[in-house]
């Protein structure tokens, strides 16, 4: 139904005439007797909220919210059992997850949410039209439409983005029909035990791997002749992010930027390591001109990659054989998919920055990787 305009007018009348008195009032007073009347009407809304709870409750500091539709009355045994022995109406528990950021962001929130579903014994599920459908080979269930069902509803919210928190373990205690997670969830350790299946999951589609695999094959024959095959040739992949990390408002937050000299410590300990080997660096970064002046060749020769999206470099890191990362979980991606020997930048986050009270190097950096 439409708003009568008359009625809006006259209530916007009368709000405006209390605002005048208000204003009136207010300005025949001294400026101290003023004061306090402001001071008071705060200290009493404050109070306000505090005794009739109109903050957000919350449990064991991790529920942030628990739903149910309203006005539902309790079925009868009767109209349970009619409604369990009808298959359109059984929901099957599931777990889902809010995405924040990019690429790497989501690949976090998509295996820890996976990882939570199988020790939940939930169902994953995950938007249609996402994106990954159309890069990865993720199987994960879509959402379920059933408008005659009444589903409970639970959120759960991680305390710190970048550390595990074992208080998602109480998270398979409830009974909802949904869990939702809340966060960035960027520790190994929420899927560890499913990793296979996370590999599996992030498997490349036809077309990524194709384009991935064509510029690798380019790269090898233009560094080392048309004679020379990828199965020849080990590959070290090196990402170098920097891009909105190496704003100033990025680094008061916390953040820093890998330095030319990692990036050449990093590329000498594979060279010596691999010494009797044929290497070939596989440079993708999202400032290709800094590294162009910043990162240079020595004994073994580097291929930077251009002219590629998000998801290509990501299957070339993948496809590599051992990685050199620098910041950011685009590279941590790379690195665990590529599944070698990893060496990191160890210098992150900045020391006493927020984002260092949200950190926890042994959860986020895969064991056996090694900080430089």
């Amino acid at each position: 139904m439409m708003e009568d305009p008359c009625r809006r007018h006259q209530i916007f009348t009368r709000r405006r005439y209390f605002e005048l008195w208000i204003h009136q009032t207010l300005s025949k007073l001294p400026l101290t007797k003023t004061l306090i009347i402001v001071v008071v009407v705060t200290i009493l809304l404050f109070l306000i909220i505090q005794l009739f709870g109109l903050r957000q409750p919350r449990s064991r500091a991790i529920i942030i919210s628990q739903e149910r539709y309203p006005n539902v009355k309790a079925k009868s045994e009767e109209e349970s059992e009619e409604e369990g022995n009808d298959p359109s109406n059984n929901f099957i528990p599931s777990l889902t997850v809010q995405l924040h950021g990019r690429t790497g962001n989501m690949m976090f929130s998509y295996a820890s949410m996976l990882g939570l579903a199988r020790q939940f014994a939930r169902t994953a599920v995950f938007p249609e039209n996402h994106y990954f459908r159309m890069v990865f080979r993720i199987t994960a269930a879509v959402p379920q439409r059933r408008p005659n069902r009444v589903l409970s509803w639970v959120r759960y919210a991680e305390k710190h983005p970048c550390t595990y928190d074992s208080r998602l373990a109480n998270a398979g205690e409830t009974a909802a029909d949904v869990v939702e997670l809340l966060g960035y969830f960027q520790s190994w350790r929420y899927f560890e035990s499913v990793k296979d299946e996370i590999r599996k999951e992030f498997t490349f589609r036809g077309d990524v791997a194709d384009r991935a695999s064509g510029l690798v094959e380019s790269a090898v024959k233009r560094t080392f002749g048309d004679q020379v095959r990828r199965r020849d040739v080990l590959l070290i992949g090196l990402h170098v992010r920097r891009g909105d990390m190496a704003l100033y408002s990025s680094f008061l937050l916390g953040y820093t930027t890998a330095s030319s000299e990692y990036i050449s410590s990093a590329m000498a300990y594979f060279t010596e390591r691999y010494n009797n080997s044929r290497l070939l660096f596989v440079l993708c970064s999202d400032d290709p001109e800094w590294c162009k002046d910043n990162v240079k060749e020595s004994k073994t020769p580097i291929f930077q990659m251009e002219n590629a999206s998000d998801a290509v470099h990501l299957a070339i890191l993948a496809s590599c054989n051992h990685t050199i990362m620098t910041v950011g979980s685009f590279g941590w991606w790379g690195a665990w998919l590529a599944g070698g020997e990893t060496v990191y930048y160890k210098n992150f986050p900045r020391p006493s920055s927020p984002l260092a009270t949200d950190f926890l190097a042994r959860d986020y950096f895969y064991p056996n990787w090694i900080g430089m």
